[in-house]
């Protein structure tokens, strides 16, 4: 089972990550809003888990909004 992995940084404001967590995988803003506290305080943070090609596909989403990621196969 593959694993994409939000990584926090200091770019992007947690207002983008929200709007590209809603976007790019469908999450509810109360779960975007909890991931984001997460990944500060962990520094990463598995954000969804499933068959390689969709997460790829997320993975695009979030590249094309500048948002780091990282896919695991």
């Amino acid at each position: 089972m593959s694993k994409l992995i939000l990584h926090n940084d200091d770019i992007n404001s947690a207002t983008k990550v929200a709007s590209a967590l809603i976007k790019c995988l469908d999450y509810e803003l109360p779960a975007a809003a909890q991931t984001i506290l997460l990944a500060e305080g962990r520094g990463s943070i598995v954000i969804k888990e499933g068959d390689f090609i969709e997460l790829f596909m997320a993975q695009n989403c979030f590249e094309e909004l500048n948002i780091n990621t990282e896919l695991i196969a």
